[in-house]
């Protein structure tokens, strides 16, 4: 008996058909600005303008919002722009607006992906960036660089490199304390933040040679030589090193 398709299966695979049409045109469509997205990318890393590099990306953002990367390098192309400026003509509002910019498109590709370590990394480094041309400099950003290292720490806590920013971080606090006990606590807490990247890595000669300044900052000038002789014998007798090393046993007498 011949196989005879019913007018209502007939009908019925007829969607099917037109569903599978729409889904595959719907796919093409989507891939197809993916690759024109990356090619906007691509064009914007190979051109030596600052407004294309801005304007590729912004191209390749508006075909592929979800890109994460394209919003990095977009907020790097804005902080670079701004330390331009302040090298060149110091126009205060155009810094401004490009550091706000590159802050704004760093905090969007940590929202698509806060779970990559390299985003809120690149966002702290942005608030670094930021403090430069800020009154008041690191104390001003000092709550935003750490939240962001310390999610980086959450996220690739066996990386040094967050603990040493948080220990400049509390250096810089020191410094601008006026009270003596304040400056005491936040150098101790910039020590203790170098002697967990020092157990991450023990190789770290400037960590030791900075470890020894904060203790010297404390008063501390035995474990400052301490500190600084092991950065000396680190480093291969660094001539900066055995120079501080020199200063500290000076002033120990």
């Amino acid at each position: 008996i011949p196989f005879k398709i019913s007018r209502k299966f007939s009908v019925a695979l007829s969607v099917l058909f037109l569903a599978a049409v729409a889904g595959i045109a719907v796919l093409f469509v989507g891939g197809a600005k993916v690759v024109l997205a990356d090619i906007n990318a691509r064009q914007a890393a190979v051109s030596n303008n600052f407004e294309s590099r801005v304007e590729k990306l912004t191209q390749a953002i508006a075909k592929a919002p979800y890109q994460d990367v394209y919003y990095l390098n977009l907020a790097d192309q804005y902080i670079l722009a701004a330390n331009e400026e302040a090298k060149t003509g110091k126009d205060s509002e155009k810094i401004l607006t490009n550091l706000n910019k590159a802050v704004n498109n760093a905090k969007t590709a940590v929202s698509i992906a806060p779970e990559k370590a390299i985003n809120n990394e690149f966002l702290a480094l942005i608030y670094e960036n930021a403090s430069i041309y800020t009154n008041g400099g690191v104390a001003v950003w000092a709550k935003s660089i750490e939240d962001a290292y310390n999610k980086v720490i959450e996220l690739d806590p066996n990386n040094p490199i967050s603990y040493i920013k948080l220990a400049l971080v509390n250096v810089v606090r020191s410094n601008a304390e006026q009270v003596p006990a304040e400056k005491e606590k936040f150098m101790n807490e910039a020590i203790k933040y170098y002697d967990i990247a020092l157990a991450k890595k023990g190789d770290l000669s400037e960590v030791y040679y900075q470890k020894g300044i904060a203790y010297e900052k404390n008063a501390n000038l035995n474990k400052a030589i301490e500190q600084v002789s092991q950065a000396v014998k680190l480093s291969n007798n660094n001539i900066d090193y055995v120079f501080e090393l020199a200063r500290l046993y000076s002033n120990r007498g």
